[in-house]
């Protein structure tokens, strides 16, 4: 009798260890894509969900204007696959909105943001684009990003006493002037736009005659916005998003235009500096 109350109190422990080990699992959930970008059309778009818990999806607030398919899952390895969809844009007018991921316990949870936007790029002659939010990652070996070292900094793009500022001139040439502490540095740059991918071409010559080359993707509303992604250096990663702040003053085209012919970006290192 005394064996079979041990072994029933051993089995017994035994499950409650279970119970709290289960209890306390750390949840995961990891996302494909850090936000979402939409034009003015109606569209879809699909991101992966891959976890080791059960998840569901919230919107954070009553938007009508898209819908989410699937809106809960499973644990899986090869990951579920979520479709987004918009509705047509109504007067160009700029859409924000967000939804969030929460795992089974509620110990993990994802905020994806989504953003529709008309998209219009047809002439950025004569312009001048600034900083308006930088966003940072770091990502494993897989790619996949880690949580702990995402960062969003927002700024005024119309504050040019520091950061970077962009300026495209004639004959698809452009300068990117970076305000330091102690000194202006300009960099020349050739730029193209592909209207039906929706992408800026921004190539650099480096000193030693090769090239430095990002594509931006473009996403303009009100603000005439568009976004630059690149690498920095293995598993870190920026995107920045640059947003219309005027056009070319006449008295600094002859300083761009002596820049484009003397400077040369000197590479190894990012183009686009945040001193």
């Amino acid at each position: 009798m005394k064996k079979q109350l041990k072994n029933l109190v051993v089995a017994l422990f035994a499950i409650i260890a279970l119970a709290l080990v289960g209890c306390h699992r750390n949840e995961t959930i990891t996302v494909s894509d850090n936000d979402l970008w939409f034009s003015e059309l109606s569209e879809s778009q699909t991101f992966t969900i891959t976890s080791d818990c059960s998840w569901t999806i919230e919107k954070n607030e009553t938007a009508n204007w898209y819908t989410i398919s699937p809106t809960s899952g499973e644990k899986t390895n090869t990951g579920t696959v979520v479709t987004v969809t918009v509705n047509e844009l109504e007067n160009n007018n700029l859409r924000e909105a967000s939804f969030t991921i929460t795992s089974k316990r509620g110990t993990c949870t994802v905020n994806m943001p989504l953003t529709q936007v008309a998209v219009e790029f047809d002439n950025i002659l004569n312009t001048v684009f600034g900083v308006k939010k930088v966003e940072q990652w770091n990502t494993d070996f897989y790619g996949n990003p880690i949580e702990d070292t995402h960062f969003i900094g927002r700024y005024d793009p119309f504050d040019t006493t520091y950061g970077y500022t962009m300026y495209f001139l004639e004959d698809s040439t452009g300068v990117q002037v970076d305000r330091h502490k102690h000194q202006t540095v300009y960099y020349p740059f050739q730029y193209a736009f592909d209207a039906q991918e929706r992408n800026l071409y921004i190539d650099f010559l480096l000193e030693d005659s090769t090239h430095e080359s990002y594509n931006a993707s473009v996403l303009l509303a009100c603000d005439a916005m568009f976004r630059l992604q690149h690498e920095y250096k293995p598993h870190f990663w920026e995107k920045i998003d640059m947003a219309k702040i005027g056009t070319i003053d006449p008295g600094e085209k002859s300083i761009l235009k002596k820049a484009i012919s003397k400077s040369k970006r000197k590479g190894g290192g990012p183009i686009f500096n945040m001193e």
